[in-house]
């Protein structure tokens, strides 16, 4: 027995709780996404420094443009919440961003756009890859401060989708 639930993947596709007690979530993929003494497991791209400053990734630009980035194996077909603090009144960066993709830099499942003020982000999506490329960006110039935490991608368990569902009013 289930419960045809409220969240959707991003796809148009309604997600079905499959689960007598709701939707459980899986062990945590992503490596050191709290930052609790260090930075490592993440990928500094554009000579962007990496830290851990009070639990919290700190990036600081030596450009225009500073990337942190992790690859996460995934199972096709399986959905996964991807978490995500960012913590724009830590910094003084005027521009943080947050892309989910299937390669390195992508945004295949998800881009963020410009963020200018504390969120957290949660996004649903559906594996279409085996590799999910989870990429925080600081986009400010060169000095600037962004600060994520929480980073975190773990698997929806006891989920199904509903793929081109319609709903019908029964005329009554």
């Amino acid at each position: 027995e289930g419960k045809l639930g409220t969240k959707s993947d991003g796809d148009s596709n309604l997600l079905f709780d499959q689960g007598p007690n709701g939707n459980a979530l899986g062990s945590e993929l992503v490596t050191n996404g709290t930052f609790d003494s260090d930075a490592s497991g993440w990928s500094a791209d554009y000579s962007v420094a990496l830290s851990s400053d009070s639990g919290r990734l700190k990036m600081v630009n030596a450009t225009t443009l500073g990337i942190a980035r992790q690859t996460v194996t995934v199972v096709v077909g399986k959905v996964y919440e991807v978490s995500v603090d960012m913590i724009c009144s830590a910094g003084d960066s005027p521009d943080l961003r947050l892309l989910l993709g299937t390669s390195v830099y992508g945004t295949q499942y998800y881009s963020s756009g410009t963020v200018t003020s504390d969120t957290t982000v949660k996004r649903l999506i559906t594996a279409t890859s085996t590799a999910l490329h989870v990429d925080v960006r600081n986009n400010g110039s060169a000095g600037t401060a962004a600060y994520f935490d929480n980073i975190s991608v773990k698997e929806v368990q006891n989920v199904g989708t509903i793929n081109g569902a319609e709903i019908q009013a029964d005329g009554g």
